[in-house]
């Protein structure tokens, strides 16, 4: 009988582990549960007989073998490993730099964005009071034909009358009925 502390390590796993799947066999395989026992000389602890434990065996996943390699194998595996961590770096802050300058270029491209939004509000707005002023000369210039209409016409009125006027011998004017 071995308890489960120690299997788990003669195995190399966690004492969870074992336990784990202890109790995971227990509950699904009766035949399982028949060969472990508590601990009767410290009241806690759980025990496994050896064929439990040929049967944890049996289930537990195979768990893969790391060779270890040589110490030149190791240290060229760990200059190529700086080597490529030095490069990562590089490029990483080759990337950062990228980013702030992308962001200087995004902000210097929003202000000008911006200041020419408000130029072309103000020039908006000054094209909208140069309408304004064009239609207000326009209606003014109008104005001032309808009046240069009527004086001419006045005007007209007034050569007919001046015409139908003629000199007399002693330099006075006579009017003409025509």
């Amino acid at each position: 009988m071995i308890s489960i502390k120690e299997y788990a390590q003669s195995k190399g796993v966690s004492y969870e582990a074992v336990r784990r799947q202890v109790r995971k066999f227990s509950h699904d395989e009766k035949e399982f549960k028949k060969h472990i026992q508590e601990n009767p000389q410290r009241g806690t602890g759980t025990l496994l007989d050896d064929w439990a434990v040929e049967y944890l065996d049996r289930h537990r996943l195979p768990r893969p073998v790391i060779v270890r390699a040589s110490e030149d194998e190791t240290q060229r595996e760990l200059e190529n490993l700086r080597s490529q961590l030095a490069k990562a770096m590089t490029e990483l802050n080759s990337a950062k730099d990228t980013i702030i300058r992308l962001q200087d270029e995004k902000l210097a491209l929003t202000e000008e964005k911006s200041l020419a939004i408000e130029d072309k509000t103000r020039a908006t707005t000054l094209l909208e009071q140069k309408d304004k002023d064009l239609e207000e000369s326009k209606a003014e210039n109008q104005k001032l034909n309808q009046e240069i209409a009527t004086k001419n016409q006045e005007l007209e009125q007034r050569d007919k009358e001046l015409n139908s006027y003629q000199k007399t011998i002693f330099g006075l004017y006579k009017k003409i009925n025509i």
